[in-house]
């Protein structure tokens, strides 16, 4: 297997990358240099995350120390959580810039849709918009998205087309479809929570593939995500030998048979995204998972408009009918909205 892809504008990424979330100080930087001394050459952070000037201290022990050049390492942050818009944007990046000390960032994601907000899709609009200025300007080689799980909302307001969307992604929530819908539209996922946060030990199946191989159950989870999962794996521990042992994976191949036991796994656990996010009910109405993903469907897919126009005397029109997804009605009588019917969910 190849050790990197290549994505839709040609850049170059690795297979394997190492995750920083929940790593701060002095732990985070020796992590991070045990990461590249082991062969690690992706590295993944964010802004809210808040070590990126660790992960800065690793990164130029290590080149200081002749392991690595600049352009071996593909180092990838993210935008804040909750601030979004041109000038935030802006100035997150400056800041991540600055923390990391670098000329120019690899891969600049925006680290989730903003949810929290009614007007969401205004927000990731003006923000992926700096990203792309961004992206034009040279300061990051590749732009996409994380826990993006509708990508046609993305694909339909883009100028310049996302490179990665990055989601949870494991044996036990394999979301395959939301992995056939990013390559639909040429997106690379790239997947975290590898390990389920060690959940997945627990498999029997995933504990006889193991010992069928030789190999441990997170070699076993982390190499079913390059061959058949996301193709793009972060892994994350603080332990040096733990390190080493998630990137020694390349010695071996899951056969086909394997892949259909592991199938079997899929939607056997929750996921971190589901806990943090609380997918399996909303805490206003308690609405369950489904009517959730249905509605957040309705809000994200590019709108289906039928419009029927009724003139008089054959060329003035008075009256338009404007039909949105099945599920909204809006009549104008002179170009005066005079009634509208939603069919809510």
């Amino acid at each position: 297997m190849e050790k990197y892809i290549i994505l839709n504008n040609g850049v170059k990424i690795p297979r394997l990358g190492f995750g920083t979330d929940y790593l701060t100080g002095e732990e985070c930087k020796q992590s991070v240099i045990s990461a590249i001394e082991t062969g690690y050459r992706l590295i993944d952070t964010a802004y809210v995350y808040k070590n990126e000037k660790e992960i800065n201290k690793a990164v130029h022990d290590c080149i200081s120390r002749g392991i690595v050049k600049r352009e071996d390492l593909f180092i990838t942050t993210k935008t804040s959580f909750h601030l979004s818009g041109e000038k935030e944007t802006r100035r997150c990046f400056e800041e991540s810039l600055n923390n990391l000390g670098l000329d120019y960032i690899d891969l600049y994601l925006i680290h989730q849709p903003y949810w929290d907000r009614l007007d969401w899709r205004e927000h990731t609009i003006s923000t992926y918009r700096v990203l792309e200025d961004l992206y034009s300007e040279g300061k990051v080689k590749a732009i996409g998205v994380c826990n993006f799980y509708y990508v046609a909302f993305l694909n339909s307001i883009a100028r310049i087309a996302p490179q990665i969307n990055q989601i949870e992604c494991h044996p036990q929530r394999q979301y395959k479809k939301f992995i056939e819908d990013a390559k639909k539209y040429n997106i690379q996922p790239m997947a975290w929570g590898t390990l389920n946060q060690g959940c997945l030990f627990e498999s029997d199946i995933i504990k006889n593939i193991a010992k069928k191989y030789d190999k441990t159950e997170a070699q076993v989870a982390i190499r079913w995500n390059l061959q058949y999962g996301c193709g793009i794996a972060l892994v994350r521990s603080e332990k040096k030998e733990r390190i080493e042992e998630n990137f020694n994976v390349w010695d071996f191949e899951l056969s086909q048979g394997d892949k259909k036991e592991i199938d079997r796994l899929d939607g056997t656990g929750r996921g971190r995204w589901e806990d943090e996010c609380g997918m399996s009910t909303l805490p206003i109405g308690n609405a369950p998972q489904g009517k959730f993903w249905k509605k957040m469907h309705s809000f994200v897919t590019v709108p289906e408009v039928k419009v029927l126009t009724c003139k008089l005397f054959g060329f003035v029109p008075f009256l338009k009918k404007v039909r949105i997804n099945n599920r909204i009605t809006k009549i104008y009588l002179f170009g005066i909205l005079v009634l509208k019917i939603d069919k809510k969910l």
